[in-house]
């Protein structure tokens, strides 16, 4: 009986999903495509589709995209790029956006999956054959060509029992390939400040892990209306696990340690504390997960810095959203804090890339998912998305883009460059590509702020590949770490008194051990070994 309604509920929800995603559609017309040109096709060795001519409206095949990412903050397929998109491929894809991270574990578990998924969790359980095309086959069916490196399929590979790949990672790009970036800094977290408010309090900016908290002080006083640190939903106290030198110490590119037997990790813990009992954070920040209400309190005069991602978008963002509010707010980007010796320590990367697509064995139209793929990891798919249209929106002098004067114009404006140009149907995308595009054109006082976070940066890819599947037995015991993580880190940081915080550490390495920590960081030692030995990173 029970059984009987679960798959009666399992239904009902998927009906109820199907309708709302299509009553979106008819309302906001949903559609979303990518070219595959002419060019690219034949050097391909597929089908050719022209990418001069636009395709008529009966020549459009729609397929249903669901993007498993509910802070996505775009859920139609429309815009300059997107409208360029379907004139050359002819194809179109109707969007839904997550609603929250278990609906698709939902389809998984019915088996009901849309044509395309894009995610960047449940990488595993998609990568099968029962579930999904691989690109292979794809490949050999329809005659086209999904570009990507060694490395690429390789990582894809992992996630599969099956030595097959069902996707190939986007974000993710060679050592080579950052080496040669010319304009900008990789993406990590970060942390903004009112600069108007730090000026009108003649408060000097801080350089160091102290001189934070000494100017943290200053403001609660200046201004003890406004929490001094603002926690960002997700990004929390994320930049000090690299400035205090944790992340050197969980991997130095030779030893492995899961970050909380890291050999700094409990002194990262015990900065985040004193931050907290000097009245610098709020518990109740802490425990904010959604990243809408962080955003909405930097804007409205809630923090003075604030921890989030550091791209120029978010600073953009946070510029003009916060000036609807108070004309004078002016932000600005903290270069990175050195640590009590002195030193600066870069951010690295351990990524093998960041979200997949995958075609679902129930897709309507393979082959024209074949042909979108095609063109999204090709070079000109990858500019499209991130740059417009070559010859009006950008040209590329010596590998960089130069954009029009209306692109610069309407990207100072975020909600007006998603209206307008719309460039989150990045699949396909490298980071690198990213990164000249944010870039690439911006005030130099602007690129000036980003500049510090670029400076020795490295990439572990190694660790990324390693990363057991989350079916696999280090899987399972890694998801349980991460969950006793979660579950005690805070209690430790919001500890009222020292006592308290070495009861609650204890009480963590205690059940990270049982969990089976030291067999978790065996692993990951013996296969980041063997793939450093494989593939030469």
């Amino acid at each position: 009986m029970k059984s009987k309604l679960f798959k009666k509920t399992v239904v009902v929800i998927l009906a109820i999903t199907m309708i709302i995603g299509m009553t979106g559609c008819s309302k906001n017309s949903n559609t979303a495509g990518k070219d595959i040109p002419e060019s690219t096709a034949q050097d391909n060795g597929g089908s050719s589709t022209s990418g001069d001519s636009a395709s008529s409206s009966e020549d459009v095949v729609e397929l249903d995209l669901h993007i498993n990412e509910s802070w996505w903050p775009v859920n139609t397929f429309t815009g300059i790029i997107p409208e360029e998109i379907t004139k050359k491929t002819g194809v179109k894809l109707n969007v839904n956006v997550a609603s929250d991270s278990t609906q698709l574990g939902v389809m998984i578990a019915s088996g009901e999956l849309p044509d395309l998924v894009l995610s960047s969790t449940e990488l595993d359980r998609l990568s099968n054959s029962s579930l999904s095309y691989s690109y292979p086959e794809l490949e050999e069916k329809y005659g086209v060509k999904i570009p990507g490196n060694d490395e690429q399929q390789a990582i894809a590979k992992s996630l599969s029992s099956d030595d097959n790949y069902y996707c190939l990672l986007n974000w993710y790009d060679t050592k080579e390939e950052w080496n040669n970036l010319k304009v900008g800094a990789p993406g990590q977290s970060a942390i903004f400040y009112r600069k108007d408010l730090l000026d009108a309090a003649g408060i000097p900016v801080p350089t160091t892990m102290e001189e934070f908290k000494e100017c943290l002080a200053k403001v609660k006083t200046a201004y003890p209306n406004m929490t001094p640190y603002g926690l960002g939903g997700a990004w929390k106290f994320q930049p000090f696990t690299t400035w205090n030198g944790m992340m050197d110490s969980a991997y130095d590119g030779t030893t492995y340690y899961y970050d909380c037997t890291a050999p700094l990790y409990k002194s990262y813990l015990q900065y985040c504390n004193s931050l907290y009992r000097s009245g610098f954070v709020t518990a109740e920040d802490y425990a904010n997960e959604n990243e809408a209400d962080g955003h909405q309190n930097a804007y409205n005069n809630g923090c003075v810095f604030y921890c989030w991602y550091a791209t120029v978008g978010n600073l953009n963002q946070l510029q003009s959203e916060s000036k609807k509010i108070t004309e004078s707010a002016d932000w600005a980007l903290l270069s990175p804090l050195a640590d009590d010796n002195g030193v600066t320590h870069a951010a690295y990367s351990t990524g093998k890339g960041w979200a997949g697509t995958f075609v679902s064995k129930t897709c309507k139209n393979p082959e024209a998912a074949a042909k979108v793929l095609s063109y999204l990891y090709s070079e000109e798919g990858q500019k499209l998305t991130m740059w417009g249209r070559e010859g009006i929106d950008y040209t590329e002098v010596d590998g960089v883009p130069q954009f029009s004067e209306d692109w610069l114009a309407t990207r100072s404006d975020p909600a007006k460059m998603n209206e307008k140009y719309n460039t989150w149907f990045y699949l396909g995308t490298r980071q690198t590509i990213s990164l000249l595009a944010d870039f690439s054109g911006i005030d130099e006082s602007i690129a000036a702020q980003y500049t510090p976070y670029g400076a020795g940066y490295k990439s572990y890819p190694e660790v990324g590949i390693a990363m057991p599947t989350s079916s696999s037995d280090e899987g399972v015991i890694k998801a349980k770490l991460d969950e006793m993580k979660k579950n005690m880190e805070g209690k430790i940081i919001f500890s009222d008194n020292d006592e308290a915080f070495e009861s609650s550490y204890t009480e963590l390495m205690d059940a990270l051990d049982k969990i089976g920590v030291n067999t978790y960081n065996s692993y990951m030692n013996e296969k980041i070994k063997e793939i450093k030995d494989k593939y030469g990173f």
